[in-house]
């Protein structure tokens, strides 16, 4: 039986560790940001479930009105 060797080893592929401090300013931006983008497009789902109802009542209002106004038959 052989014994199984990674073929992808090389230094391009692997993930670099630093703890040089001189990054944590931009580790923390990267952090804030995202922070800020999830909470938005959290805000903008829930402005658009308390929102929705509404559209859509004016929407069938709007529709039926018109064919109202043409004197449609509604049966």
């Amino acid at each position: 039986m052989t014994n199984y060797q990674p073929t992808d080893t090389y230094p391009s592929s692997m993930t670099i560790v630093s703890n040089d401090p001189s990054f944590w300013p931009v580790i923390y931006l990267i952090r804030f940001l995202s922070y800020f983008f999830v909470s938005a497009i959290a805000a903008l789902l829930y402005d658009y479930v308390l929102t929705i109802g509404k559209e859509v009542s004016g929407y069938e209002y709007h529709y039926w009105s018109i064919h109202l106004a043409k004197g449609d038959d509604i049966d």
